[in-house]
């Protein structure tokens, strides 16, 4: 059995700082969850999140999600996490981990999109069996 790896993530805070006109404002910080995570597990987060999209392969998946989302680009912060945990784990990173990348095999059109159901009920893939 794998021993698990504790990984702390950061989540966005749900409140606001309150303070009065005549201090100045208190940091806000974050909450933090706890997450905790097998060696295994941690090499496939270290994995997805280093997957570059083509055809220049200088953007990786997270990087056009938060795009496409319009939310702040998180991945460069969370992937010190993620690769503290993996060594701490022992988990190769850095010239020692395997790359990953998308290959076109044509030139295909290609877009990241949020799926919905109703994307999943036009592809016929949301009906039931």
């Amino acid at each position: 059995m794998e021993n698990d790896t504790e990984v702390t993530v950061v989540v966005p805070a749900n409140s606001q700082s309150t303070t009065s006109s005549t201090t100045e404002p208190a940091p806000v910080v974050a909450p933090t969850v706890t997450l905790n995570v097998t060696p295994a597990e941690i090499a496939h987060i270290r994995d997805l999140m280093s997957v570059l999209l083509p055809p220049s392969g200088d953007v990786t998946l997270g990087q056009a999600i938060a795009l496409q989302e319009g939310r702040p680009y998180v991945d460069t912060v969370l992937f010190r996490k993620v690769y503290r945990a993996c060594e701490e784990a022992g988990v190769p990173v850095g010239q020692a981990a395997p790359d990953f990348g998308l290959a076109l095999a044509s030139i295909p059109s290609i877009t990241v999109s949020r799926v919905t159901t109703t994307l999943l009920d036009e592809a016929g893939t949301s009906e039931a069996a």
